[in-house]
């Protein structure tokens, strides 16, 4: 059995949960007027695999391929949610253009940089829903 505080009071979930939490308070704090908002439930949807498996399994804790395969899982899903919180703040700051004005009107703007990085990010997580698919598919006997 799994201890919640050890779950809910490690180092690196207080700091993950931290910084998720901040980053995303303020870019949806930031403008009342977008629409994108009817979209977050379905981006945190994406997540529920994830927060799952890390609730029931100890992932940082053992060795063994089914913890490996959650290890590579969760870096996935974190490395996908960060590339869709950079990219809406590359977006939002206009990163390069305020460094380089009028430098990047063709090759290499903000919003290009966003198209990258918002279709990576539900990439990586789609790519992490896929590895722990394909292992319940080929391993566990009553799936």
């Amino acid at each position: 059995m799994i201890s919640w505080k050890r779950i809910t009071r490690s180092p690196f979930s207080l700091f993950y949960k931290t910084k998720v939490f901040l980053v995303a308070a303020l870019l949806i704090l930031q403008d009342d007027k977008r629409a994108y908002k009817l979209l977050l439930p379905l981006y945190a949807f994406i997540h529920v695999p994830f927060l799952h498996l890390n609730i029931h399994e100890d992932v940082w804790g053992q060795q063994g391929a089914f913890n490996d395969l959650l290890f590579r899982s969760s870096v996935l899903t974190i490395t996908g949610s960060l590339c869709g919180v950079l990219g809406c703040a590359i977006m939002m700051l206009k990163i390069p253009e305020c460094w380089f004005p009028g430098k990047l009107d063709v090759w290499g703007h903000s919003h290009q940089w966003w198209h990258v990085l918002t279709i990576l990010g539900p990439l990586l997580c789609m790519a992490s829903g896929l590895d722990l698919l394909s292992y319940r598919l080929e391993q566990v006997p009553c799936a």
